[in-house]
């Protein structure tokens, strides 16, 4: 789970690492209409607050087989 603002900075290049290391990651931020890079936005994207039940499918979901994780 990586937040999209940490501390007032965006954490695009973190996530453009991650994508990199084929790590599986979604991102949450408080904020709808925040425009994601154009490269970063395939990512998964919550809008806080998400329920615990859903978060924690997907996660789990993504770390067995991240492909899997599309038909969410």
């Amino acid at each position: 789970m990586l937040d999209i603002s940490l501390s007032g900075e965006m954490s695009f290049p973190l996530a453009e690492s991650l994508l990199a290391r084929d790590v599986p990651f979604v991102f949450f931020t408080a904020y709808a209409g925040l425009a994601v890079p154009a490269n970063l936005r395939t990512v998964e994207r919550y809008v806080k607050p998400v329920s615990y039940t859903r978060m924690t499918h997907t996660l789990a979901r993504r770390l067995a087989a991240p492909e899997a994780a599309e038909d969410d």
